[in-house]
């Protein structure tokens, strides 16, 4: 016989011989290592599916560091009934808004771009206003649409994780202004839109998973019709679980959509 096969014959031996034993070594075990969730860190960012050495990662974060490109947000403001954002109240408006967005944690206001950067003191004449925003090479049909109907701020973020944070805040801020209240805001961006992936994924894997386990422990039910050996083996299969996601997160390791 084996080495592996003696030790498992033994190990399968002293565990019948002295059952309480190896049912409170499993609970002490089962304790300690579900005390790894209380440091769990959940990671929704897609890109970490792919190791840090892969190329695809590399090109992509050598080519974010030439250009300066940072996580971002497009705020998008518009009349309902398609009315003009060019008067002097809803551009001195966007412009407040600006300057309240910037002052949030997690902004980075000097690569934050709306039509404030041509208007930092206010709108005096706003026709005058967006003809000479129209004609600037950067602003120019970015921050405002040439038919006037829609005004835009690109948001800059120092970290993707605050991009739900800073929505939040944007909203509240659009609800909160009278001159913006009543606007159609649109609010999107690949940092919300990782995040929100990452949350569907973890929503799913929450219904999903116990159903699984459901229709396992249905099938097996079916098949030995003996609860003293379905339930042995659905133990079996939780107690995995809770061993190997407690050290997982225990030892300081992200729950990601990967691992999870």
């Amino acid at each position: 016989m084996s080495l592996s096969g003696h030790v498992t014959d033994r190990l399968v031996s002293t565990s019948i011989a002295h059952p309480k034993r190896v049912l409170w070594v499993v609970a002490i075990v089962t304790a300690i290592t579900a005390t790894g969730f209380v440091r769990v860190a959940v990671d929704t960012d897609p890109e970490n599916m792919l190791a840090d050495t892969h190329p695809v990662r590399v090109l992509n974060a050598e080519v974010r560091a030439t250009f300066g490109i940072g996580d971002m947000i497009a705020v998008g403001l518009s009349d309902p009934g398609g009315a003009t954002m060019v008067t002097e109240e809803r551009l001195d408006a966007v412009v407040r808004l600006h300057d309240e967005i910037v002052a949030t944690d997690g902004v980075l206001a000097d690569q934050t771009v709306s039509l404030a950067l041509a208007a930092p003191d206010g709108v005096d004449d706003a026709e005058a206003f967006a003809t000479r925003l129209a004609a600037d090479p950067l602003l120019g049909g970015n921050v405002l649409t040439a038919d006037g109907e829609t005004a835009a701020l690109f948001v800059a973020l120092d970290d993707g994780d605050v991009a739900t944070d800073v929505h939040e805040t944007i909203r509240s801020l659009v609800d909160a202004d009278t001159d913006l209240a009543e606007l159609d805001v649109a609010i999107a961006g690949l940092p919300l839109a990782q995040q929100a992936f990452g949350q569907q994924m973890f929503v799913q894997m929450a219904l999903f998973a116990p159903l699984a386990g459901l229709l396992i422990f249905a099938l097996m039910w079916f098949f030995f019709r003996r609860l003293g050996l379905v339930v042995p083996a659905m133990l079996l299969s939780m107690l995995t679980v809770v061993w190997t996601m407690g050290l997982l997160t225990g030892t300081g390791n992200t729950l990601h959509i990967m691992s999870s």
